[in-house]
């Protein structure tokens, strides 16, 4: 099975003829927050999924997440049904060094799965958002 754009699964075969509905990266985070929202009976939510390279935020109501058809790839429309997420930010493997003076970051690069954030332990030296949410814990 594949995930769609949509948050729906596709067998494989029939993704061979509907790759279009798998464009966009898939939104676990979303249909896992909305399952356990669902248990504690919350139906109105904002997910928040922080991955390596991005932090997306979705709009869920009535215990469905909000649908578009409107997205871009390369600064082409691209009308395949979806869940609105949206990022907003840096994700965990990011390093981030501001610029003195300044509150916006300056300069980003990312630490990648190997070696990683310095507190997975194999070998990162460079203090990443994951790295700094840890020593704030």
């Amino acid at each position: 099975m594949m995930m769609q754009s949509n948050g729906g699964l596709l067998p494989d075969a029939t993704f061979e003829s509907s790759r279009a509905d798998a464009l966009f990266s898939p939104p676990p985070g979303v249909t896992g927050a909305i399952q356990i929202a669902s248990e504690a009976g919350i139906d109105d939510i904002i997910t928040m999924d922080m991955g390596g390279t991005s932090t997306d935020v979705c709009l869920v109501t009535g215990g469905r997440p909000q649908l578009t058809t409107n997205s871009t790839i390369a600064r082409l429309p691209m009308h395949v049904p979806m869940i609105d997420i949206e990022t907003v930010g840096a994700g965990g493997g990011e390093h981030r060094l501001a610029r003195p003076g300044w509150n916006a970051p300056g300069w980003a690069s990312k630490a990648g799965a190997d070696p990683g954030p310095a507190c997975y332990g194999f070998g990162g030296t460079s203090a990443t958002t994951t790295d700094a949410n840890v020593v704030r814990a």
